[in-house]
């Protein structure tokens, strides 16, 4: 259990840091960017990591509810 919650904290980590305009994907004047929305199996979109406003919204929620299912199963001892 412990390895998902350090998996989840890694990736919320790795997607703030993605989510700075000057990586050429998140620039929306740069001509990558436009190359970029226009292909979907680009590894910007496979892996999460491009700009969005409620970046983090999903993944918090997921990190709190494994905290609580991790303390739930330490008070129930399994």
């Amino acid at each position: 259990m412990l390895v998902f919650v350090l998996f989840h904290q890694v990736l919320i980590i790795v997607k703030y840091i993605f989510q700075f305009n000057f990586y050429p994907w998140n620039q929306e004047d740069h001509k990558l960017a436009k190359e970029y929305n226009v292909n979907i199996i680009n590894p910007v979109y496979i892996f999460g990591i491009e700009k969005k406003n409620d970046y983090a919204a999903f993944d918090l929620f997921l990190l709190f509810s494994l905290f609580i299912h991790r303390s739930i199963l330490k008070v129930s001892k399994f």
